[in-house]
């Protein structure tokens, strides 16, 4: 017969870094999106369990039942102290909720305080701990995700990890617009996200594309390598993570590493990757409580850290 595991597990959650800001007099174009089905590119949304939820820190655009665009959620004005309520942190100047919940009183701009959003991803405290400490920020806002995986009846992912560079939409810079050296320009709105995004650079009235600017200011800012670029409308910011960083596709790529330490994620075409060990006993659950182990999981077909403290029953240590 089959028995639960006693011990504590930890959806994970991708930490793609802040959006360290770069410049500003960025021109964009936004492309049609579609959104008429969950999980679409650039919607930020996603099917969990047969149901349609936003990314975690997104919320539904809108009340339309067949429209699933996710739209971050938006930041309250606040203090360092963010007014000490639980369950929200100051990114910037505003103040945010932590991945899985959402403002209680969305109208008013004094109440600070954050609900549980069933309508996010699993990870949050509806489905137990968390690593809510887990993302890191290095500016305006963060972008999480699950690193969900289906498995055949080995275990296994089906097929394997295609190394595949996500595709560019294909939108250029006005060679008009490069007025002045120091503008920028990227090819990918915050709504398309970085996924096979470029970047370029204005110097001497000619744009010049920066194949390695993304990589080498993420990797300033203490993270591995950047899934790319978004421009919000005011300005061009790098998306950073964590892990290889290679190219990546398809759903075999979320997982546990060979090491049973590692977990792994395919996300906006780029391989990202974090230790279990380091999340459980560094970042903790939502409460901030840390283990003294930790392991990678594919229990049930989501990638899992696993925690637990030495001497408890089922724990490697």
């Amino acid at each position: 017969m089959s028995m639960p595991n006693p011990l504590p597990k930890l959806l994970w959650t991708l930490a793609l870094g802040g959006l360290a800001g770069i410049g500003l007099g960025c021109v964009i174009s936004v492309q049609p999106l579609d959104c008429s089905e969950c999980g679409n590119t650039g919607c930020n949304s996603q099917v969990v369990n047969g149901e349609c939820r936003c990314d975690l820190g997104y919320e539904f655009a809108n009340d339309d039942p067949n429209d699933y665009e996710c739209d971050r959620i938006p930041g309250k004005g606040g203090d360092a102290s963010c007014g000490g309520e639980d369950h929200v942190h100051l990114e910037g100047q505003v103040c945010v909720c932590d991945p899985g919940y959402n403002w209680c009183v969305p109208d008013d701009l004094n109440d600070l305080s954050c609900c549980i959003d069933d309508n996010q991803v699993p990870g949050t405290d509806t489905d137990g701990p968390t690593t809510s400490g887990a993302t890191e920020t290095a500016g305006t806002a963060d972008a999480t995700e699950t690193a969900d995986t289906t498995v055949d009846e080995t275990g296994e992912p089906p097929g394997m990890c295609e190394q595949t560079d996500a595709p560019w939409n294909g939108i250029e810079p006005d060679a008009a617009d490069c007025t002045e050296d120091g503008l920028v320009f990227c090819s990918n709105n915050d709504v398309e996200g970085p996924a096979g995004s470029r970047y370029w650079e204005c110097v001497g009235g000619e744009w010049v594309e920066g194949v390695t600017v993304g990589d080498e200011s993420c990797q300033f800012d203490g993270f591995d390598f950047a899934y790319g670029c978004v421009d919000d409308g005011s300005s061009v910011t790098f998306v950073c993570g964590v892990g290889p960083g290679t190219p990546c596709s398809g759903p075999a790529c979320n997982g546990c590493g060979g090491d049973g330490d590692q977990i792994e994620f395919c996300d906006d075409g780029k391989l990202g990757g974090d230790s279990c060990f380091r999340i459980c006993s560094e970042d903790g659950d939502a409460e901030g409580i840390t283990y003294d182990f930790g392991y990678c999981t594919t229990d049930g077909g989501v990638a899992e850290c696993v925690c637990c403290d030495e001497g408890t029953e089922g724990c490697p240590v």
